[in-house]
């Protein structure tokens, strides 16, 4: 019983975080930059580089860009005329299918990584990997709790460092929006 209500609560994450992608939400400087910097800070932290980790590192950070690439390809921008406290402007950005399904890609991708590089994963090791990532989705602090793998961590960081530069590109006051003040 206690597995099922585990699982129900699982479909229930997902469901609401997808659903999040559909309704506008501000840019903040703390989720497009802050937490791809730290992913990046732990890759660093936790790699021990050596050959193969580095053309590791290469395939990782061509899957994470192409997986931002797709993902920002339905992004909608909205400008407003509103300002935050740190008197940046408020700009708003509705993600849409191509981020849902690229978030289910980076998931796979890293379900993928650790089985080919470190160690077959149970059912139950999946799951609770699944459960951690939509935490991390919907509780954003929760980032900074996690000990993940390096590779988890740098295609995380890679991805959503990605998607914020394709983004910013598509117009430069997006940049003025999580600036520092």
């Amino acid at each position: 019983m206690g597995q099922l209500i585990t699982y129900g609560l699982l479909v229930v994450g997902v469901i609401y975080m997808c659903s999040k992608s559909f309704k506008y939400e501000n840019i903040s400087r703390f989720g497009w930059i802050t937490i791809p910097v730290y992913c990046l800070i732990m890759f660093v932290i936790n790699v021990n580089l050596n050959e193969m980790n580095l053309i590791k590192s290469g395939i990782i950070v061509v899957i994470g860009f192409l997986i931002a690439y797709f993902q920002q390809l339905q992004a909608k921008i909205k400008f407003t005329d509103e300002v935050d406290k740190h008197d940046r402007p408020v700009i708003k950005i509705q993600r849409n299918w191509t981020y849902v399904i690229g978030w289910f890609l980076v998931f796979a991708a890293s379900i993928t990584l650790q089985i080919l590089w470190s160690k077959e994963m149970t059912t139950q090791e999946v799951i609770t990997q699944l459960s951690d990532e939509i935490q991390k989705d919907l509780l954003v602090w929760r980032s900074f709790a996690y000990k993940s793998s390096w590779y988890i961590w740098l295609l995380s960081g890679i991805n959503m460092i990605s998607y914020t530069l394709l983004i910013m590109r598509r117009d430069k006051r997006i940049q003025d929006a999580i600036r520092r003040r």
